[in-house]
């Protein structure tokens, strides 16, 4: 009797038993790091977004030549005519404020439709620090405009001191 080569019925329903288990566990890790990368874009978007919107504010506060109104927390009224300059506006005031979730720059405080430069915003704390600066004996002069919030559920604070170039009074 001659000996048979090959395999048998058994072994081969063995060996794809294994390998249907080893894929397995791999496609979990294959999901697993697509997840991982998808997560780590939308955060690292969310990140640049609120990074842009500090730049932007930096910009914009810290050549403002007067504060005509500010609301903590909620809003600031500012004239910056080096940026009026740049959009070829008049002499206007500008605006930066909470608009719901959405953190809004226009020109004019009354308008429903600013440019929105951040959406989805919570925790929005805006504060005016105060100190003597033109050596009056009151501290009724802005030393700096502190801005902080957070973005679209990521767990850190975005925030930024200002310190502006002109001597503002405090409205």
């Amino acid at each position: 009797m001659r000996a048979e080569r090959g395999f048998t019925l058994f072994e081969i329903v063995v060996t794809l038993v294994l390998l249907g288990i080893v894929g397995a566990l791999s496609s979990m890790f294959l999901v697993q790091g697509v997840e991982s990368y998808v997560a780590t874009a939308r955060n690292s978007e969310s990140g640049l977004n609120a990074q842009r919107a500090l730049d932007r504010i930096s910009l914009e506060l810290k050549e403002c030549t007067a504060i005509t109104a500010f609301s903590a927390n909620t809003s600031i009224t500012y004239r910056n005519p080096r940026i009026n300059d740049a959009l070829g506006l008049s002499a206007v005031n500008r605006v930066l404020r909470l608009d719901g979730t959405n953190l809004v720059i226009d020109e004019n405080a009354s308008s429903p439709n600013g440019r929105v430069l951040l959406d989805q915003v919570t925790n929005f704390s805006m504060a005016l620090n105060a100190a003597d600066l033109d050596g009056d004996g009151t501290a009724d002069d802005v030393r700096s405009i502190a801005v902080s919030f957070k973005h679209a559920g990521m767990a850190t604070a975005f925030q930024i001191d200002i310190y502006p170039r002109a001597l503002l009074t405090k409205p």
